[in-house]
């Protein structure tokens, strides 16, 4: 059996193997999902995406593929795509077939955009004042904060910040030679910039044009135009889609990471991380292994994982988390880095965005 800690007491721990530095941390969609199942879990997002674009009816094609996971569903139809491909041969019928899932993969990736836009909280004031308060004495405890999600449950407490230790930068500020009246990302931001998102954001819209200095990344904010949300709609009805990076394997998802200037710097910063880095609500899943390899590098100076894990620590999803926790171990001796510890906390009590409820199996 492992031992589980109580957040309180994984923080007390990565205090006592770094003593006077804060750990980071790396959000997974736990986080959001804490927030509100009804919204955020992969099956309410599967029930509401349209998916009218699919060659096939959208439930008879997430039954097939045993997932409500979008990522997960994305993935393989890309796989099918490529045994198609290699084992086809170059008539007609193979490759009408091989178009044919590589399109239903793009509109997977596009509609799981469109369905966490639609189901999404309408604005900041959605969250209430005991939420946000809770939510930013969470991230209070870490020195930065790396996420997977790019919903803007974040993004909106960090906005609100009124605990001085909460992290609250990321980077973007009014500057030249992009336009002067939008928000860009500023590639000079460190060490300022303390939240980082890993694989792009609701809020980030790339502009159509390169500057001198770059490409020009524009987050979106609340303002005379409108809500995030309502602006974020508007241009996707004009065909314009945000910074995200989802779904596809993880070697497709990197080279899509690759292309842009400010994802490739999270990337980067998150491969500097030294010392302690807690996952919360974080799945471990393979399809993030572009993620991972940063931590099992024979240059990675991560010292110690504190993984939470939500509910029974015998579940079937939790026993796939410790699996891979482990696995990411023998990767990283494999490989002469550093001895990397793992240790696991109950993640429900910290206590995100409101005060736990034990239940009787506690």
């Amino acid at each position: 059996m492992i031992e589980i800690f109580p957040f309180q007491d994984a923080l007390a721990d990565a205090q006592r193997r770094s003593p006077g530095a804060k750990p980071s941390v790396l959000l997974g969609n736990g986080f959001s999902i804490d927030y509100d199942r009804g919204r955020f879990a992969y099956k309410s997002l599967s029930e509401k995406a349209e998916l009218t674009e699919l060659s096939q009816d959208k439930s008879f094609l997430f039954d097939l593929l045993e997932t409500d996971d979008f990522e997960s569903a994305i993935e393989k139809l890309q796989k099918a795509a490529e045994l198609v491909k290699a084992y086809g041969d170059s008539k007609k019928p193979a490759k009408k077939l091989h178009a044919k899932l590589r399109k239903d993969a793009r509109t997977l990736r596009r509609g799981l955009t469109d369905a966490l836009v639609a189901l999404h909280p309408s604005s900041a004031y959605s969250l209430s004042g005991e939420e946000v308060q809770s939510a930013q004495r969470f991230l209070a405890n870490f020195n930065h904060v790396y996420t997977l999600n790019y919903d803007l449950l974040l993004y909106w407490v960090a906005l609100q910040a009124t605990h001085l230790d909460t992290p609250s930068t990321d980077g973007f500020a009014y500057k030249r030679p992009c336009r002067r009246d939008v928000l860009h990302w500023n590639e000079d931001s460190e060490p300022e910039q303390r939240l980082h998102y890993l694989h792009g954001a609701l809020h980030l819209f790339p502009e159509s044009h390169l500057s001198s200095a770059g490409e020009c990344l524009v987050k979106i904010k609340h303002g005379p135009k409108g809500r995030i949300i309502d602006q974020v709609n508007t241009h996707l009805s004009k065909k314009k889609r945000p910074l995200v990076v989802t779904g596809g394997t993880a070697d497709e998802k990197l080279a899509r990471i690759k292309r842009f200037d400010y994802l490739r710097t999270a990337h980067k910063r998150f491969a500097a991380l030294d010392g302690s880095l807690f996952m919360h609500g974080v799945s471990l899943s393979t399809n993030d292994e572009h993620i991972f390899r940063r931590i099992t590098t024979r240059r990675s100076d991560i010292t110690v994982l504190y993984i939470g894990l939500y509910g029974n620590p015998s579940s079937e999803v939790n026993q796939e988390i410790q699996r891979q926790a482990v696995r990411l171990q023998s990767i990283r001796t494999e490989n002469d880095g550093k001895e990397l510890a793992i240790e696991y906390y109950d993640s429900a009590t910290a206590e995100v965005w409101r005060p736990h409820e034990p239940s009787k199996a506690d």
